[in-house]
């Protein structure tokens, strides 16, 4: 037989016990969410300026008042006394990664539901063909990172440890006039002009420098983030790949990074951009190791198009060092735009 001390003890764990089920069933029940949100169809990819059909489910019963639809953080529509079936506009703007929310407003009660989406271009691109419109030669001994052209003369960055450099050339006889050696530590990549300034950067040193541009003499330094690949500008900001699909924007003349935007074509993210050139208001960018430059609208990072520039070296010209096509320059003033390679042997001016 217990004795009483042990009946109580077994009676206030039993009550204990009664009461944290009450309370934990309570919690569950009014945690649940009201509505469920769907999205019809592929949203993996969305193509922008298009438009999302979306469907809600009420798992309580209530009255809903109205829903907002969030996009990337900003509100762009709100429906009063929606359907269960309704449509989310996907706004004309900047590919990638983006967020979409509905707000459920429901008898003096907000409740959000949150989908990840990427938005695709809308531009569906094709390969297009280039030809080369004059030959030039070119220093075969040039690992081309960068490519630039200025008042009648071609700028170049060159790569590899112990051989990077920042060199002034003459188109007309691929003569070098000026050359200044980066440290041995130090592999060179893109390069670009700003006034009377060059701005070059390097691989993996995330350190960038800065030269007059009439004599290639160094007059400043600067540091980034990530590794250094392609570089051009647009006079007011600065534009890095780093061989990722991301483009990094940076404020000029203080070279602050600002922000930074990925590119998509109509298939998904285009990865491995490299040397860059600023072209009537779209950039131009090298796909690594491939024989493609594709043109890209920076406001939005849609690729536009794609060129095909495989081939434009002769077999007759080919050594064993040769690599892969590097380097976009472009004149202005005659609307030229030129390209060569790592180690090749001449340089092209071409049409797109």
């Amino acid at each position: 037989m217990m004795n009483s001390t042990k009946t109580h003890s077994l009676f206030f764990v039993c009550l204990s016990i009664c009461f944290l089920c009450f309370f934990s069933c309570t919690e569950t029940d009014d945690s649940k969410d009201m509505y469920s949100l769907h999205i019809q169809g592929n949203s993996s990819l969305v193509k922008s300026g298009s438009s999302l059909q979306c469907t809600y489910q009420m798992n309580k019963k209530t009255s809903l008042d109205s829903l907002a639809i969030i996009y990337d953080g900003s509100k762009i529509q709100t429906i009063a006394k929606p359907d269960t079936l309704f449509s989310c506009p996907i706004p004309d703007s900047v590919v990638g990664r983006k967020s979409i929310s509905i707000k459920f407003y429901s008898e003096g009660k907000m409740e959000m539901h949150t989908k990840h989406i990427t938005i695709v271009s809308d531009v569906r691109v094709k390969l297009k063909k280039t030809h080369t419109i004059r030959m030039y030669n070119h220093d075969s001994e040039a690992y081309t990172q960068g490519l630039e052209w200025h008042n009648g003369v071609f700028y170049e960055s060159t790569g590899q440890y112990g051989f990077s450099s920042v060199r002034k050339v003459d188109p007309e006889t691929g003569k070098v006039l000026i050359i200044k050696k980066l440290p041995e530590t130090a592999f060179g990549e893109g390069l670009t002009r700003v006034g009377d300034s060059i701005i070059q950067i390097t691989w993996k040193s995330q350190i960038g420098y800065i030269y007059r541009a009439d004599n290639l003499n160094k007059i400043g330094e600067f540091s980034y983030a990530t590794e250094g690949w392609g570089l051009c500008n647009d006079g007011t900001y600065l534009y890095m790949s780093d061989g990722s699909e991301y483009i990094y924007v940076y404020s000029l003349p203080h070279i602050t990074k600002i922000k930074q935007f990925p590119v998509y074509d109509h298939i998904g993210a285009v990865s491995f951009l490299n040397e860059l050139e600023f072209i009537n208001g779209h950039i131009f960018a090298n796909i690594y190791q491939t024989d493609e430059i594709v043109e890209i609208d920076p406001r939005t990072g849609k690729v536009l198009q794609r060129f095909d520039l495989s081939g434009i070296l002769p077999d007759n010209f080919k050594h064993r060092n040769i690599d892969v096509l590097n380097g976009i320059a472009y004149d202005s003033e005659n609307n030229r735009i030129f390209v060569t390679g790592k180690n090749w042997p001449k340089l092209f001016e071409i049409s797109l």
